[in-house]
């Protein structure tokens, strides 16, 4: 059974899901059009304390909308980021979704409530995707990307927010958490995996060199109580890569146990 846990937080009502009354996020939408969101209650203990978890797919769509871009990154052979980051993210709330992972909310005392900011190929703007995680009460904001430039580097590596965050030290306790679920998922395919560690935006020199900021991870749009990073999942630019994520024999079970890896650090983030 499931024992129920105090929860003084009092949970608004789930905002609605987007594509209600003929919207949808198009090229050249509004930012502030609503996100797309797909999931809901899955653990059934109607006595716990529910837990919002927001899973956030990068890009979508065919053009820029509110800074987030279609697509970055391009697998060595042909494939785009924003489709790999959208597999991803259904995989991994399949997981959350999963026996073994209800069971592991419930002992924790938990119900878990698992959303997407998008669910199909479209766009959402940066800070809409946020404020949707903002507006929901989550507990936990997950933004799923793949890297991308040159055929040699490669590696995993998860970034927190450092120019706007009231709570870094938690931010960067979750996004170690899933530095390791994804790099020891990938390390039981592939023992050339390596992790480029824990990172904060602001450390990070960007191409125009000057320090990164990344407004997904903001405050001021996710608000100062949601854990939050920005997962980098390998440079899909590396062939080996490419071919170890998706064209390889294993492919889909690697991206199945990457979900897996995913979804167990969330579970073991919530309190």
């Amino acid at each position: 059974m499931c024992t129920p846990k105090s929860d003084q937080r009092v949970r608004e009502p789930q905002q609605p899901a987007p594509g209600t009354g003929g919207q949808n996020n198009v090229a050249g939408a509004a930012e502030n059009m609503p996100p797309e969101n797909a999931g809901g209650t899955v653990s059934q203990c109607p006595t716990c304390p529910d837990r919002v978890v927001v899973i956030d797919p990068g890009h979508g769509g065919t053009a820029t909308v509110g800074g987030s871009s279609p697509n970055n990154a391009t697998s060595s052979s042909g494939i785009l980021e924003k489709k790999m980051t959208l597999e991803l993210a259904r995989l991994v709330r399949s997981s959350l979704q999963s026996a073994e992972m209800v069971a592991a909310a419930k002992r924790k005392g938990f119900s878990l409530k698992v959303l997407m900011t998008r669910d199909s190929d479209v766009n959402v703007g940066i800070s809409t995707r946020a404020n949707f995680a903002k507006n929901n009460r989550a507990d936990l904001f997950l933004s799923i990307h793949y890297n991308g430039g040159g055929r040699a580097t490669r590696g995993t590596e998860t970034i927190i927010g450092g120019w706007d965050n009231a709570n870094m030290s938690q931010d960067r306790m979750f996004a170690q958490r899933i530095q390791n679920g994804v790099l020891n998922a990938i390390k039981k395919f592939d023992s050339g995996a390596t992790s480029r560690g824990v990172k904060v935006d602001k450390d990070i020199i960007n191409a125009k060199g000057k320090p990164l900021s990344l407004g997904i991870l903001k405050d001021a749009h996710l608000g100062k109580a949601v854990r939050s990073c920005l997962v980098e999942v390998e440079f899909i630019s590396h062939p080996k890569v490419d071919a170890l994520l998706n064209t390889g024999g294993n492919a889909a079970a690697v991206r199945a146990e990457i979900a897996k890896g995913l979804a167990a650090a969330m579970i073991d983030d919530l309190r």
